[in-house]
């Protein structure tokens, strides 16, 4: 009984090599770039150095990294390698790195990836959004009233401010 069942075997392929085959020869079929096309997220590392730049005559990537921790909840943040790698464009930063770059650098996730705001925008959210942006109006009215008692700041969030200051003078130990 054995040796029937061994020739009957030994007779056809094993489906999983097949399958895996097929799998493979699509897969190769999919996988083939498109000339020119460059992804959207491929810009991130540019955006993140662009805004880097932009904060307070310019972060240095340590001050970044040091930012980043001051914003993370858990306190790790981003390392200074990471970051290199995601402006040299050698990798992409996952989920939790992207919340903790998109605080520090007070942009959105949607410009971060994509270097684009939304521009679509869901029928019930708009009203919601018109109260938003009138609400942040009044908000910037009442900073730029505060903001005149902070001597040698720029209008703005105080409290991110406040980290940026901290990151870029870091206590000393």
């Amino acid at each position: 009984m054995k040796k029937q069942r061994q020739s009957a075997a030994s007779d056809t392929p094993p489906k999983a090599e097949t399958e895996m085959s097929t799998t493979a020869e699509q897969g190769s079929e999919a996988g083939q770039k498109i000339a020119g096309y460059v992804p959207p997220e491929a810009g991130i590392g540019e955006r993140i150095r662009k805004r880097r730049a932009e904060i307070q005559d310019g972060l240095s990537v340590e001050d970044l990294s040091r930012l980043c921790r001051l914003v993370d909840g858990e306190g790790q943040g981003v390392s200074k390698a990471s970051l290199h790698r995601y402006e040299s464009g050698q990798a992409m930063p996952g989920a939790r790195e992207i919340r903790i770059l998109c605080d520090a650098l007070d942009v959105s996730a949607n410009w971060l990836m994509l270097g684009a705001e939304s521009k679509e925008m869901h029928p019930k959210t708009s009203a919601l959004a018109m109260l938003l942006q009138e609400w942040a109006g009044t908000m910037a009215r009442d900073i730029e009233f505060w903001n005149k008692f902070v001597a040698g700041k720029k209008a703005g969030d105080m409290v991110w401010n406040d980290q940026i200051r901290r990151a870029k003078n870091p206590p000393k130990t």
